[in-house]
């Protein structure tokens, strides 16, 4: 369905839809959101590819990014991880702790697919990672920004 462990096939629709949703979620989001969404959930997306990427594998047809899996160190990870929570705390305080649960809670479950499906990260579990971490880290700020204006 989402294209996972299947290479570059499944990173056509995943981008249209992702596309669409997160045009639907900035057009519905309110003013005030609509910087810090558009700052945090880019930020958030590659933030959990490093997490992808640390203590991963790569796939059978890992190719590109997705051969780095299995390089990134504690280092990376800590870095990634203690800038994306410091950023999404202090922009946000417990609403951003939220979402970067909810993205986090994401990225496993691609991960636990993409295993179960290609045996470790190939270029479309990446591309997927980022492409919905990003998208539901935009729809949910935009509907806690709506919930709360």
């Amino acid at each position: 369905m989402l294209g996972l462990g299947r290479g570059d096939g499944g990173r056509r629709p995943i981008a249209l839809m992702a596309g669409a949703v997160q045009a639907a979620a900035l057009v519905t989001a309110p003013a005030a959101v609509r910087v810090t969404a558009l700052v945090a959930a880019p930020m958030l997306a590659r933030w959990a590819c490093v997490v992808q990427c640390y203590g991963g594998r790569p796939g059978r047809d890992a190719t590109g990014l997705a051969a780095l899996a299995g390089r990134a160190r504690f280092r990376e990870f800590a870095v990634a991880s203690v800038t994306a929570l410091g950023v999404m705390l202090g922009l946000l305080d417990a609403v951003g702790l939220a979402v970067v649960v909810a993205c986090a809670l994401l990225t496993l479950a691609i991960r636990v697919v993409a295993y179960r499906r290609a045996g470790g990260l190939d270029d479309g579990a990446l591309n997927a990672t980022s492409a919905l971490v990003e998208t539901s880290a935009l729809v949910l700020l935009s509907w806690i920004g709506s919930l709360l204006s």
